[in-house]
């Protein structure tokens, strides 16, 4: 999804480093879950694995996302992040 690499990422990014201002140790792989509707729009958000503020604002970042629409009803997407600090 290159669309989430280059006009997306930078949103996931800052949610990180606003956590590495309260817990510079924080750090791992987040379970990214959502679907994208028929008109392009993401619902049903989930981020796992990481400090729940960092999760919250990443959902908060992904339901404002937009895609092309599916060809086909509502499609459905899992990622796995890695979030280090560097």
């Amino acid at each position: 999804m290159s669309t989430i690499h280059s006009q997306y990422m930078g949103g996931l990014k800052r949610c990180y480093r606003q956590q590495l201002k309260r817990d510079e140790s924080a750090g791992g792989r987040v379970q990214l879950s959502f679907a994208v509707d028929a008109s392009g729009r993401t619902s049903e958000c989930a981020a796992k694995g990481i400090a729940q503020p960092v999760g919250d604002c990443i959902e908060a970042q992904v339901a404002q996302w937009r895609f092309p629409a599916p060809k086909q009803g509502d499609a459905r997407f899992a990622l796995q992040l890695q979030l280090t600090a560097q």
